[in-house]
């Protein structure tokens, strides 16, 4: 199915998921059954919890409402996520970057209802990955030691193995911008390359580490391109590109698409293999950008896209 909107709009917080754009409005005026049938019945819930959470779209009113009222874990996590949404809010410095240097005031006990919540949640259905992956988030931003952390990935793994949205916690909280090493940030990457089923989105978080690497030395001078275009560098990510695009499908459902533009940013055409990733990547995403990894150079996500897009495109063709 093509992007549904106009071609001149690239991003859309919905990815042009109908459902889930229908769910996150139906919830929105106080109707959560369509948002509770989402329990279950999809293969990618990060993507259902970047919908329902974008930007206020759905007051924590109706989340509240919806806990109350349904009484299962999946509302009550869900309720967690609207929370640990609304203490973001409280503060200027987005999530996706360093932690502040202090957790206190409103957005301290903002951060702790969640995470009270999110264990309320665990202990309502013990088999339920979806509170974990919030108790990792709410670890994160109360900058809870990286042990408690990797404590709290081991359960979401051992109920949902390579979710997208836990594994790309674990690896922020190893990164460098966050309090822990490149050395442990890129082992976890490496890992989840070689472990993960091959089709897996999580394969793109190869690729994230080395964007993150590059951001956390800014103050050096690095620059992403000339990182990129490094001979072993450049290897890796090809390589590990051209795995993913074999594996995964050429049809592309919206929980691929973040690993796709991942893919997009760091694979810089250098011969007919990377340049060929590039084009299939490029067709697969079909125009449709994501949050990640746009947003890292600001809000304007549609220009950082094509931007990048456009040169990665005149390079395939050149190379």
């Amino acid at each position: 199915m093509r992007w549904p909107l106009s071609p001149t709009k690239v991003y859309d917080p919905s990815l042009g998921d109908e459902v889930l754009r229908e769910a996150a409005v139906r919830l929105a005026d106080g109707d959560w059954a369509a948002a509770e049938a989402l329990r279950g019945t999809r293969d990618d819930p990060w993507v259902v919890n970047s919908v329902l959470h974008e930007d206020d779209t759905v007051p924590i009113a109706r989340f509240q409402e919806w806990a109350a009222i349904s009484g299962s874990s999946y509302s009550l996590a869900h309720l967690g996520h609207a929370q640990l949404a609304a203490a973001w809010a409280m503060v200027e410095q987005p999530e996706s970057n360093a932690a502040s240097e202090t957790i206190e005031g409103p957005f301290a006990t903002t951060l702790r209802q969640a995470d009270a919540t999110f264990q309320d949640a665990a202990a309502l259905d013990p088999a339920a990955a979806e509170p974990w992956v919030g108790l990792m988030a709410t670890g994160r931003a109360l900058q809870l030691p990286i042990k408690q952390i990797e404590e709290r990935f081991v359960q979401v793994h051992a109920r949902a193995s390579f979710r997208f949205d836990a594994c790309l916690h674990m690896l922020r909280a190893m990164s460098a911008r966050q309090g822990g090493t490149h050395e442990k940030m890129f082992r976890l990457a490496r890992w989840l390359r070689h472990e993960a089923p091959a089709e897996s989105p999580v394969h793109g978080l190869l690729h994230l580490a080395h964007v993150e690497y590059v951001l956390s030395e800014t103050e050096s001078g690095l620059g992403l391109d000339d990182y990129l275009n490094r001979v072993e560098v450049a290897k890796e990510l090809k390589g590990a590109a051209l795995d993913y695009l074999r594996a995964s499908p050429t049809e592309v459902t919206v929980g691929h698409l973040e690993t796709l533009n991942l893919l997009l940013l760091t694979v810089v055409p250098r011969d007919a293999l990377s340049a060929r990733a590039v084009r299939e990547s490029i067709r697969r995403i079909d125009n449709r950008a994501t949050e990640l990894p746009w947003s890292f150079w600001g809000d304007d996500i549609e220009r950082q896209f094509r931007t990048v897009r456009d040169l990665r495109a005149r390079a395939a063709k050149a190379a």
